[in-house]
């Protein structure tokens, strides 16, 4: 599975940099983050999309420090505004994206755990007395303690 649809990497890259003029490496840290730290676009893929950006007119650079540093053109404003939808559209694939290879990261054991826990859920099928919410409820959130106390 590729991490972004063709296309999604130019947009994406355009609206950060019209929320916020930065250098070519804060923008794969960035794109980075919307993937959970699971997928880093390489330099050979941001600064090719960073030069067609340009060429379109949609950004400027200046250096600063020796480094160009991305700033978005008003024509860029004007397109990102136009193309909202297929942002919002690119951003909701990059989070299905994203969760699914944390799915994929996640040991085998575990995920029969979770699928074990959904099943047992979801088979009352919404039959459940005030005393069984309470004691399962309890359960998860126990275990929901344990887990995120691990992770400190």
């Amino acid at each position: 599975m590729r991490p972004l649809e063709h296309g999604d990497l130019r947009l994406l890259l355009l609206a950060l940099i019209a929320e916020r003029p930065c250098h070519g490496y804060a923008l794969m840290r960035q794109i980075t983050a919307l993937f959970k730290g699971l997928y880093t676009p390489s330099a050979g893929t941001i600064y090719p999309a960073l030069a067609q950006l340009e060429a379109a007119g949609w950004v400027h650079t200046d250096l600063e420090a020796g480094r160009k540093r991305y700033h978005v053109t008003a024509v860029g404003s004007d397109y990102v505004a136009q193309q909202r939808d297929a942002l919002d559209a690119a951003l909701a694939r990059t989070h299905r994206r994203a969760r699914a290879l944390i799915k994929s990261q996640t040991p085998a054991p575990i995920r029969a755990a979770i699928h074990r826990i959904k099943h047992g859920l979801f088979a009352r099928h919404g039959q459940w007395t005030e005393e069984e919410t309470k004691r399962i409820a309890a359960l998860l959130s126990a275990a929901a303690d344990g887990i995120e106390r691990d992770d400190d």
